[in-house]
């Protein structure tokens, strides 16, 4: 069976702990192509290590957060994700960026990114 990383969102709950979420749809989707989901957290491990043991075929960056702000969990998502990516492109694995994870490597490779009205 393939693994696949995802990159989760993260919040800050009410009692202002942090927190990490990945929506119940991409563990549906997965379930059915019987495909493992594995929610990547780097909080700095040596992602060499993780790859090996792991072995992921893929990673998604799923939506959530904003690339704009400059909250801790904004910012703390963008610093954590932008490793695991940078070593997924170094690797030639493939990539599923959807929404924040779209407009993260956009900012990453030097795009503009703006706010529509």
């Amino acid at each position: 069976m393939k693994n696949v990383f995802i990159l989760p969102r993260v919040y800050k709950d009410e009692s202002k702990q942090l927190r990490y979420s990945i929506e119940k749809n991409w563990i549906k989707f997965f379930d059915k192509k019987k495909i493992n989901i594995i929610p990547f957290i780097s909080n700095n491990r040596k992602i060499e290590n993780i790859f090996k043991i792991c072995k992921p075929h893929a990673l998604v960056i799923s939506g959530g957060n904003d690339i704009f702000s400059k909250s801790y969990e904004d910012v703390y998502r963008y610093k954590n994700n932008i490793e695991i990516l940078k070593y997924f492109l170094k690797k030639k694995k493939p990539i599923l960026a959807v929404c924040y994870g779209f407009q993260m490597i956009t900012r990453m490779k030097g795009g503009k990114i703006f706010k529509s009205k």
